[in-house]
């Protein structure tokens, strides 16, 4: 939790920060608002009234997974836009969050996923996607699944990259920097799972 509320630490990027949540809603660790810590923030809604950690809570007890949202974006000074978090747990009793406002245009910073610093909009982002479609139809179920999971095999591209999941769920092709999904008999929130 030390290096989590350290400001100048390692888990700082540009705008995007980790913050630490255990199940009961009690924030743990968030470097950009350090006088909520050991708040309660279970209540805590976009400005639609989604229920963000909630949600954030429901999609950690899966393991890992991607909730989206909508807010500010960072310095809580802008306008609200969408936004997108990866959660993962920790040991049962806490999870860990990062995200970044789409609004912004901000890349998540992991070499993995953005190694061209290409940024994408929501026109690439559905292209992409459609392209994606494209392919398994062409190629068959399991030759795009294989593809999807090669996180050097050229399907990913600059920050975009394919997440497939069947219809009860359960992960078939995962982020490359979210290789936990790819678990056996892993299964995520339809609730909390992004549709695009």
């Amino acid at each position: 939790m030390e290096a989590f509320n350290d400001g100048n630490g390692p888990f700082v990027a540009g705008n995007v920060h980790v913050v630490a949540v255990d199940y009961n809603g009690t924030l743990l660790a968030d470097s950009a608002e350090p006088g909520r810590i050991g708040t309660n923030i279970s209540t805590t809604t976009d400005p639609f009234g989604i229920p963000l950690v909630t949600r954030l809570a429901e999609t950690a007890r899966f393991s890992i997974g991607l909730v989206s949202h909508d807010g500010p974006g960072p310095g809580n000074d802008s306008a609200a836009g969408p936004g997108l978090m990866v959660v993962e747990d920790v040991d049962g009793a806490y999870y860990v969050a990062a995200g970044f406002s789409a609004a912004e245009g901000d890349v998540f910073p992991s070499l993995v996923m953005n190694t061209t610093g290409e940024k994408a909009d929501r026109g690439d982002l559905a292209a992409f996607v459609k392209g994606a479609v494209a392919y398994t139809r062409e190629n068959g179920k399991e030759k795009a699944v294989a593809a999807f999971n090669d996180p050097v095999g050229g399907v990913a591209r600059g920050e975009l990259a394919v997440m497939a999941l069947d219809c009860n769920g359960t992960a078939l092709a995962s982020l490359p920097y979210a290789p936990g999904w790819r678990r056996t008999g892993s299964t995520c929130s339809a609730t909390t799972t992004p549709t695009s």
